[in-house]
């Protein structure tokens, strides 16, 4: 009897899993998670596959819940790109799912990309002092070309989402595009309490708080009509 017994727990299992496998939702899951991959690589021809096959351009499947489950966030905050006929990958992309009805307005994309790349990361460290890489010294004008290469291609997609309309004034917040394991199990609608508060900022004020490094960011969302406002004067300070 305990081997029948076990014998059917097992079966049963095995069909619940078989089930599963096979069931509509866990089938859209992995479609959708291939469309992430596509879109986190910056395969152009790939997303556009998944797009002309009707796949939705405001939803993927990352590893991080709602992180990782809007695709212009995810090109947002990645740099990596490829050429393509002369053409970036990533504002190809943008592009692309602006094309296929992804709304620039959903969130702040404009004060993620402007907070989320900052001297933290490669420009500080890299270029503070004068460094070899593969034999070569690099320094004085070198440095300095390298470093504005950096700050275009941060850039280049700010301005692809502001051309589309993106608003210059939206406000973020830093929780909402953190590491918390809540994000998990965030929402739009819960990520909206974070940027409505009184301790969200504008993209204005956190590009002048980098420092002149970055004043071609301010320049730009000035053009695209970015409001000037008293909290920029604390951030220039």
């Amino acid at each position: 009897m305990k081997f029948k017994s076990k014998l059917l727990i097992t079966i049963t299992a095995v069909c619940l899993f078989l089930s599963n496998l096979f069931s509509e939702d866990f089938r859209s899951y992995l479609s959708y998670r291939y469309f992430y991959n596509a879109v986190y690589k910056k395969d152009f021809e790939w997303v556009k596959n998944h797009l002309k096959a009707g796949y939705n351009p405001e939803k993927c499947k990352g590893e991080a819940g709602w992180v990782d489950s809007i695709p212009l966030k995810v090109v947002v905050e990645t740099l990596h790109s490829y050429k393509i006929d002369g053409q970036n990958s990533d504002t190809m992309i943008v592009d692309l799912l602006i094309q296929y009805g992804a709304d620039v307005n959903r969130l702040p994309y404009v004060w993620d990309r402007i907070y989320f790349f900052n001297d933290f990361d490669i420009i500080e460290d890299r270029y503070k002092n004068n460094y070899k890489k593969d034999g070569i010294l690099y320094e004085g004008a070198v440095q300095e070309k390298e470093e504005r290469e950096w700050v275009a291609k941060i850039n280049r997609v700010i301005e692809k989402l502001l051309l589309a309309g993106a608003d210059p004034n939206m406000k973020g917040h830093p929780f909402p595009f953190g590491t918390s394991w809540q994000l998990l199990f965030f929402t739009d609608k819960m990520a909206f309490k974070y940027f409505n508060s009184k301790e969200a900022t504008t993209p204005l004020y956190e590009a002048i708080k980098k420092g002149m490094k970055w004043e071609s960011q301010v320049d730009l969302l000035l053009k695209y009509g970015a409001t000037l406002d008293e909290t920029c004067l604390e951030a220039a300070k």
